[in-house]
């Protein structure tokens, strides 16, 4: 989870910003000598980024931050934290930042937040901004939203890759204890039931491994990738992660339920990838509205529908 962050405040430094805010952190970030948090969710504005209220007035050549983020990777030991904020106001519609901001400014703190039942390995928390003086130099060079999205993008493609992992370590546990466990004169593995469930979780794996692959096939291409194959692995991967370790548990009977087990951590993982970088319920949100959007302006259902091929083209599916 560590290298998840990294790799996403890393992409944005080389991408987007300026030369001297690049050189200043980002050699540090790979080298793993300094922390970066990539910061969007606030307090009263989860999902919904455009009700965030942290902003940034001008005031000559810096600007004057306030507001806070929650649920923000590194926090507690952030170096520099990638900060959406509005521009001036915070009304809904504002124009948006994403400002590089040096946590050892005045002002700027970092603090640890609630322990989290998953991914424990990643330290979370809050940061605060109480009249932060940031250079103007240090806004990355794109529209505030829009980059932050970019690099979300690919930290969804993270998270279905994740998912992924899971549900790969959990068919793996699950066919071990299958096979070595017996019951009833027999070994488990014998029986229907369990078959059905290791197959079932098989098929999950392969099916979320190949979105996930043509998820990241989408985005080598640039521009952020292609928006709903994006959404498709991460939901899909995330909650068949979910749903393959709750029946991984069940395969493994009251020592699933062993505090601390592999199975019962994966279980608990499994759940945080339904929930960050977009929830199961936005992604879907976001699917529907682009399809009907999509029908309503062609009339048809083929133009909505590309599927990825390894050489980077793409084909169409049409009468579907």
């Amino acid at each position: 989870m560590e290298l998840y962050v990294m790799r996403l405040v890393s992409y944005l430094l080389s991408r987007f910003a300026r030369p001297e805010v690049r050189d200043r952190w980002l050699k540090p970030t790979i080298e793993g000598q300094a922390y970066g948090s990539f910061a969007l969710t606030e307090p009263d504005a989860g999902t919904d980024l455009r009700g965030m209220s942290t902003v940034a007035r001008r005031e000559g050549d810096n600007y004057m931050l306030n507001g806070q983020k929650c649920w923000v990777g590194f926090a507690p030991v952030a170096s520099y934290a990638i900060v959406l904020c509005k521009q001036e106001s915070t009304e809904r519609d504002a124009p948006t930042l994403a400002l590089v901001v040096d946590m050892s400014s005045p002002g700027a703190q970092g603090e640890p937040g609630p322990e989290l039942s998953g991914f424990r390995g990643l330290s979370n928390g809050k940061l605060s901004f109480d009249n932060v003086v940031v250079p103007v130099g240090n806004a990355l060079q794109v529209d505030g939203f829009a980059g932050m999205m970019d690099g979300l993008n690919m930290a969804r493609i993270d998270a279905a890759s994740i998912s992924c992992g899971i549900l790969r370590a959990a068919l793996e546990v699950s066919v071990e204890r299958a096979t070595t466990r017996s019951a009833f004169g027999k070994r488990i593995g014998d029986l229907p039931s369990i078959q059905i469930k290791l197959g079932r979780m098989r098929a999950a794996y392969h099916a979320a491994r190949e979105l996930a692959m043509r998820a990241t096939e989408s985005y080598m291409l640039g521009n952020g990738g292609d928006q709903d194959i994006i959404s498709i692995a991460k939901m899909t991967a995330s909650d068949l992660a979910r749903e393959h370790t709750d029946q991984a548990m069940q395969i493994f009977g009251a020592s699933g339920l062993v505090a601390y087990s592999r199975v019962e951590r994966l279980h608990r993982d499994a759940k945080a990838t339904q929930i960050f970088d977009g929830t199961s319920e936005i992604h879907e949100t976001m699917l529907g509205r682009r399809l009907v959007n999509a029908y309503a302006k062609d009339g048809h259902s083929g133009s909505f529908m590309p599927f990825w091929k390894t050489e980077g083209t793409t084909e169409t599916l049409t009468g579907a």
